[in-house]
Parts: structure tokens; C-alpha cells; sequence
């Protein structure tokens, strides 16, 4: 026989008229729950109707006479009724107790029995009915049915946020009802859209799934009311709590407290935006938005906000992709030079300016970082890279996608390009920097007499010629054949102070065949012409060469 789980089916067992239309009486006006009470006054009737349909409660009256109730339900306990039972007498007895115990009834009252206790009785045998009425479900069907329910209803708000069930309450309920899921239409919830601030570095630590299932598990300690209403869910990267009104109410207490256990549990640093109260139609929107604020919100100065509807429209958001982030000059010969801290501490003071002006949004972002990565391709190319090179070690493609969530993404992600490119460009360790200006000074310095030109400095480095140029000139403020004149120029001045040698083998031994050539560069140096000098710096007591 079908058992009804949608309504409560009750019979009353006694010989007394009276005592069935005062049971009777007092159910009706208090379980709405109960449709329909149904009346035996002997055995063979109470037996008969529990053949036609399987009850949730029996009433039975112990002081029949011959005691028919109490054996009725003595016979219906042997054929395995499961419901459950409440016996009422005029008189409490250690018979009655008894036979109260091996009947397993719920509940004893004693004549007259009082409405407010007999309603008492009735709700707590309905709750251990449902109760024992789920353990049979997990016997019958194993936790397999409980799992996949729980699948069913996770997905059903997952599909609601994402708009995939059309926006109308009377859609939404009917879905929900065919799921076998409680929801109130005319019920108000709120939603919590929660992101992860340190996102790279909980990743790496804990992998995403981990750590997605690890906050969905915290955020559940939030729903502790109606667990129908309430839902913890992840969407994509993200999770999303749904709780009802009083439940939402409660979060600016237990939000605090979620973050906290979060930050100590997993080394996460959770960033919570709370919606304002709205109906079951609005949540494709409302998640949207929220979705859109937190991409939006690049500082994530804040744990927790609240976030208002005017807020979550993007109404001028046109207006500011317009208002285009223009890169600062010098940030290009930053990303030639490789400095990356030096990059990394201008664009991070850049990009707090822009935000705190709202100019930073997630598609300004967006822009901003395909601006930064042709700079970077324009900088592999002068290091003779190929750009699909930059995109082969796949954690740089893990902090490319995630740059745009915050300024510390972007920061995260420029390190990596920057640390990545240096590496190509330097394959035997050879410094990058100021250890390789460095390098090319003793190769100056080697090759002062004969002269060495920036190709072939190039050459000597496995370097872009371009490139060594810029890299010397970010670390010295010369280029290379400016830092190679002056050199020239020092060591003529020591040769003309300290040695004999004539103004032309000066020339020659600094590396200038064209001695008129080398007087105008000395001239324009010192100020002085090579004669000038030595007569004026010549150091005394200089033995001829």
C-alpha cells in the first residue's frame, strides 16, 4: 500500500462517541495538516480500515471493553505497521504502561484529555514519524537517493541563478515542487556571492575543488534554520550562499565569523558581497550583479559588503570603458630592462590611484593587461623570443586569468611574465639587471683600444643589440657607446697626465684612428683640447717615453 507523505492520516479508536467527537474536535482545530479523521468503534472496524489505508497516527482508546483497541493494534504491530500510536485511558496504571511499551506508543494521556496535550502528543509522534520515516527512506534506498537529492537541489538553484528556468514565481515554484524542494515564492531571501582574495596562492596550496568544497562546507554552518530555503551552492569558481530572511539577517553576525574560520582554517582571505532582501524572480539578476561588483571590485579592501541594487546595474559602466587607462611612458623601459620590482611597486601605486578615482572596473582591467602583454611581446621580440614562449609554463596562463580579479592578481601575474622573460633571456644565469650592465662594461673595458660596437656586444650576451642598449641605459643613464666615450676619454685624461706618450698615440691607444676626430671628442669631454690638459693636469717628474 502507498504511503501519502504529503498530509497526515489519523484514526481515532474508541467505543465512546463522545470521546471520538472530542478527539476529534480538538485535532481539527489545531493540524491543518490532518485533511480527514477517520472513526472505529471496535476490532474488526479498526482492522478493516487500516486494510484500506495505511494511517499515520492511531488514537486508540485502552478502556474498550475486551480491550478490542489494544488488540487491534497488537495485530497491526505484527504485520509491521510502522506509524505511530498514542494511547489515552481513564486510569494510569503499571498494566497500561505496559502495554503502552510493547505497542510502542508514542504517547500516554489520561481522560479527559486536554486539546493542548493532545496536540503536544500528536506533533511530537509526527516529528519522530518523519524522522523514522527518513531513516526507512535511507534503508530503502540507501544514501545514494539522499546524495543525488542533494545533487537535484543544488542544481536547481545553480540553474535559477544562472537564469536558466525562466524569471516568474510561478515557473520557479513548479520547478522546485517537481525537484520535491520547499519554496515559498512570497518569501524573501538574500545571497552571498563569496570570492577568494589570495586566490593563487589558496590554489596552489589546496587545489580549487578542495577549496571550494572546504568553504561550502564552512559557509553551511550559516543554515541553521529553514534548511529548505536556505542553500549553499558553488557556481563555476565561486560560492554562492542562499538564506532566508531571518537567516539573512543573522549573516551580519556569523559573516564576521565565516571569514575568520576561512582565514585560520584554509590560509584563505574571503571576500563576501551580500545582496539586499529579494524574491525568488530576481535571483538571475541579483547574481549577476553581484558577480559583476566583485570583478568590478579590484581593491577588495572590504570582507564583507552589502551590496545595493543601484549599485549591481552597471548604468556607467559604457561611461567608464570610455575613460581608457593610458600606460605611464616608463613602464615600457621598465619591462626592456627587466626591473621588475621597480615595475611592480609603480604599477601597484598606479593602479590603487585609478581604483580610488573609480576608474578601474573589470573591463578597464582587461584592457589594461592586453596593453601590458603586447608591451611584453614587443619586449621578447627585441630579445629575438617568440611570444608563444611566454605561454608555455602553464602557471603564467593560471595568473593570466585570474590578473583581472584584483590588483594583487595583476601584480601576481606581471612578476611571473617579467621573471619568466629575464629567465629566456639569460639561459646560463648570467644576471639580469645590474650584473649584466656590468658585464658589458668589462667587455667595454676589454675592448677599449681595439673597440667593440653594441652588435657585437650583443653577440658576445646571446642578447637583442636593441636590447642591450636599453638594459645598460636603465641601469647606467648612458648608452653604450655614450659609457664607451667616456671611458675613452678617462684613459686618454690618465695617458696625458701620467705618461709622455704624443697627443696622437693618446689617440691610438684609446682606439681612435682619426686624430682630429679624437681631439674634437676629448674638447668636448674636458672642455680642454689634449695639449691644454696635459699642460695643465701633467703630473711633475714624468720620465719621456
Amino acid at each position: 500500500m502507498k504511503r501519502r507523505t504529503d498530509t497526515m492520516r489519523v484514526m481515532i479508536i474508541s467505543h465512546d462517541r463522545a470521546t471520538i467527537r472530542a478527539l476529534k474536535l480538538a485535532l481539527g482545530r489545531k493540524m491543518e495538516e490532518i485533511p480527514e479523521i477517520a472513526s472505529a468503534y471496535s476490532r474488526e472496524q479498526t482492522l478493516s480500515l487500516a486494510k484500506k489505508e495505511e494511517f499515520d497516527i492511531l488514537i486508540c482508546d485502552a478502556d474498550m471493553p475486551g480491550e478490542e483497541g489494544v488488540q487491534a493494534i497488537r495485530e497491526l504491530r505484527q504485520k509491521k505497521y510502522r506509524g505511530g500510536v498514542i494511547l489515552i485511558s481513564s486510569q494510569c496504571s503499571p498494566k497500561i504502561a505496559r502495554e503502552a511499551l510493547h505497542l510502542e506508543a508514542g504517547d500516554f494521556l489520561l481522560k479527559p484529555v486536554d486539546a493542548a496535550e493532545l496536540w503536544e502528543a500528536a506533533r511530537g509522534v509526527i516529528k519522530r514519524y518523519k524522522e523514522k520515516q527518513e531513516e526507512e527512506l535511507k534503508r530503502d534506498y540507501g544514501d545514494c537517493w539522499m546524495e543525488n537529492h542533494m545533487a537535484i537541489k543544488e542544481l536547481f538553484w545553480k540553474d535559477v541563478c544562472l537564469g536558466r528556468i525562466r524569471n516568474d514565481p510561478e515557473t520557479i515554484s513548479r520547478k522546485a515542487q517537481g525537484c520535491n524542494i520547499h519554496l515559498d515564492a512570497d518569501a524573501r531571501c538574500r545571497m552571498v556571492l563569496i570570492t577568494i582574495k589570495n586566490v593563487e596562492e589558496v590554489q596552489k596550496r589546496w587545489g580549487e575543488e578542495l577549496c571550494q568544497a572546504a568553504i561550502q562546507n564552512l559557509a553551511k554552518g550559516i543554515v541553521k534554520g529553514n534548511v529548505q530555503t536556505s542553500q549553499v551552492i558553488v557556481i563555476y569558481t565561486r560560492v554562492v550562499v542562499i538564506l532566508d530572511e531571518r537567516e539573512g539577517e543573522r549573516f551580519r553576525e556569523v559573516g564576521p565569523r565565516l571569514v575568520e574560520r576561512c582565514q585560520e582554517m584554509l590560509g584563505a582571505q574571503i571576500l563576501c558581497y551580500v545582496s539586499e532582501n529579494i524574491f525568488c524572480e530576481e535571483m538571475e539578476k541579483t547574481y549577476s550583479g553581484l558577480l559583476r561588483f566583485s570583478k568590478d571590485d579590484v581593491l577588495c579592501q572590504d570582507s564583507i559588503q552589502y551590496v545595493k541594487k543601484e549599485q549591481m546595474c552597471g548604468e556607467n559602466r559604457e561611461k567608464q570603458w570610455k575613460e581608457r587607462v593610458i600606460l605611464p611612458s616608463d613602464w615600457g623601459e621598465m619591462i626592456f630592462a627587466g626591473q621588475t620590482d621597480r615595475l611592480i611597486e609603480k604599477l601597484r601605486r598606479f593602479l590603487v590611484e585609478q581604483a580610488k578615482k573609480k576608474r578601474l572596473d573589470e573591463m578597464s582591467f582587461r584592457i589594461l593587461q592586453q596593453d601590458l602583454l603586447q608591451l611584453f611581446f614587443a619586449c621578447m621580440e627585441y630579445r629575438e623570443l617568440k611570444a608563444h614562449q611566454l605561454f608555455e609554463d602553464p602557471e603564467i596562463y593560471k595568473y593570466y586569468q585570474t590578473a583581472c580579479y584584483s590588483i594583487d592578481g595583476m601584480c601576481s601575474w606581471i612578476r611571473r611574465c617579467m621573471e619568466l622573460m629575464n629567465r629566456l633571456s639569460f639561459p646560463e644565469g648570467s644576471g639580469r639587471g645590474e650584473e649584466m650592465a656590468g658585464r658589458i662594461k668589462n667587455l667595454i673595458k676589454e675592448n677599449l683600444k681595439s673597440g667593440i660596437s653594441r652588435r657585437e656586444i650583443a653577440e658576445k650576451l646571446n642578447l637583442n643589440p636593441d636590447y642591450v642598449n636599453r638594459l645598460f641605459k636603465s641601469e647606467t643613464g648612458m648608452t653604450v657607446k655614450e659609457y664607451a666615450i667616456k671611458k675613452r676619454m678617462k684613459q686618454a685624461e690618465h695617458l696625458l697626465k701620467h705618461s709622455d706618450l704624443a697627443v696622437s698615440a693618446v689617440a691610438a691607444e684609446v682606439g681612435y684612428d682619426n686624430f682630429s676626430h679624437f681631439i674634437r671628442m676629448f674638447r668636448k669631454e674636458t672642455g680642454y683640447t689634449p695639449k691644454q690638459y696635459r699642460k695643465k693636469f701633467r703630473e711633475p717628474n714624468v720620465e719621456k717615453t
